[in-house]
């Protein structure tokens, strides 16, 4: 036998014996690609909004799918959930401190900066968070 006809033959029979999918099989999806496309447009417009805000507003769609359906949709679409970091917000009397800080240190020149050293004196547990603090020493 030629070697192009065993190649011809090797290729037959590896593709008639493989299972192919049609793509058909398994259960009917409840949304259809306008109602992703919906979902995927309104993440964009709030990432801010949670899984069942966004199911409630399929649900007044007429689309009745769980929350968890929601964000599997947003999954096949690439849009992972994020969680805002938490960040303290600024009181009058912080913004009030860093002012004066910034005005005391404004006329320091870089000779200045370099004479100071940064000592980290302690740690401690804060919202689940280990932060240290940096003390300024001017030498």
């Amino acid at each position: 036998m030629p070697r192009q006809r065993a190649k011809f033959a090797r290729k037959f029979v590896i593709v008639e014996l493989t299972a192919v999918r049609k793509g058909r099989c398994g259960r009917k999806r409840k949304t259809t690609g306008r109602d992703d496309s919906f979902l995927v447009r309104e993440c964009k417009k709030n990432r801010k909004k949670t899984s069942k805000q966004l199911w409630t507003m399929m649900s007044e769609r007429g689309v009745n799918v769980s929350a968890r359906t929601v964000r599997r949709r947003l999954l096949t679409a690439v849009m992972h959930a994020c969680r805002p970091l938490k960040k303290q917000k600024l009181t009058k009397q912080m913004k009030a401190k860093r002012h004066n800080w910034a005005k005391e240190f404004q006329i320091w020149t870089k000779e200045d900066w370099e004479r100071v050293s940064y000592h980290f004196i302690t740690h401690f547990l804060r919202v689940k968070v280990v932060c240290s603090v940096s003390v300024l020493h001017y030498m």
